[in-house]
């Protein structure tokens, strides 16, 4: 659901993937009341698309994104 939704500019809106303040490459999204997760993403050339999670957890993983 995310990588196809990266590839054609629209992702979910029930994942609320946003951009984490005050850091320019890394995104947040929730998939859980309490479920959250940061990611970096980028195209390859040849465009397939790396995702590098970051952080998988609660809200407690924002103190270091």
């Amino acid at each position: 659901m995310l990588d196809e939704g990266l590839k054609r500019g629209l992702v979910d809106p029930r994942l609320r993937f946003k951009r984490v303040q005050g850091h320019r490459d890394v995104w947040e999204l929730s998939f859980d009341r309490d479920g959250r997760a940061t990611l970096r993403y980028e195209r390859l050339p040849g465009g397939e698309l790396l995702i590098e999670w970051r952080r998988v957890g609660g809200h407690d993983i924002f103190a270091a994104p």
